[in-house]
C-alpha cells in the first residue's frame, strides 16, 4: 500500500511539472508576442500591455489553483471571499521591465478585500520568512487593523521559492508599493 501511494504521488508530481512547463511556455510565448506588438514608449500601448499582462496573470493564477499548485488560504475562517494580491507590486515589476515576474502565478497572496486595500495602501506587509502579515509604520497608527498583525498566511513551496528569489524586492516593499506609473 505504501509503495502504491508513493507511486501515485510521483505520478501526480510529474503531471504537475508537465502542466507547469506547459503554462510557463504559453506565458513566455504570449509575453514575447506582446513585447513585439506594443511600443512601450507609447502611453496607449503601455496601458494595453498592462491590461494584457494582468489578464495573463489572473488566468495563470486560476490555472495553478485548478491544478492545486496554489491554494487560496484565508487568514480568517469566517471570510470566504478573497482577492488576488501581488506580493511584489505589479507597477514596480512593470516599471522595471520584470514582465515574467509580473505574470508569475506565485506572486500572489489571497486576501479578503479589506485586507487587500490595507496591503495596497502600505498599512500591512508580508513577512515571507515567518509567513505572517505585519503592520508597517503607517499601519501601526491605525487601530482598526491591529487584529491582522502577526496573522499567519500559509503559502506553498512554489510560492516560497518565488518569494525567496525576490526577497530583496519584498524587503523594500513599502517604498516599492508607493511607486506609481
Amino acid at each position: 500500500m505504501i509503495i502504491k501511494q508513493k507511486l501515485e504521488n510521483k505520478i501526480e508530481i510529474l503531471k504537475n511539472e508537465n502542466n507547469i512547463k506547459k503554462i510557463n511556455n504559453f506565458n513566455n510565448e504570449t509575453l514575447d508576442i506582446l513585447l513585439k506588438k506594443y511600443n512601450l514608449t507609447n502611453s496607449d500601448d503601455k496601458r494595453m500591455m498592462k491590461q494584457e499582462l494582468r489578464r495573463i496573470y489572473s488566468a495563470s493564477v486560476e490555472k495553478y489553483c485548478n491544478l492545486k499548485l496554489i491554494s487560496k488560504p484565508s487568514i480568517d475562517k469566517n471570510i470566504t471571499i478573497t482577492e488576488k494580491c501581488h506580493i511584489i507590486s505589479f507597477e514596480h515589476l512593470f516599471k522595471n521591465r520584470k514582465y515574467k515576474e509580473a505574470i508569475s502565478p506565485f506572486n500572489v497572496l489571497f486576501l479578503n478585500p479589506d485586507l487587500h486595500k490595507f496591503y495596497d495602501n502600505n498599512y500591512l506587509t508580508f513577512n515571507p520568512l515567518e509567513q505572517k502579515i505585519e503592520l508597517t509604520e503607517l499601519g501601526r497608527n491605525k487601530d482598526d487593523i491591529s487584529y491582522y498583525n502577526d496573522k499567519k498566511i500559509n503559502v506553498n513551496n512554489l510560492q516560497l521559492e518565488f518569494i525567496e528569489k525576490n526577497y530583496n524586492i519584498i524587503k523594500k516593499r513599502v517604498v516599492i508599493h508607493n511607486e506609481k506609473n
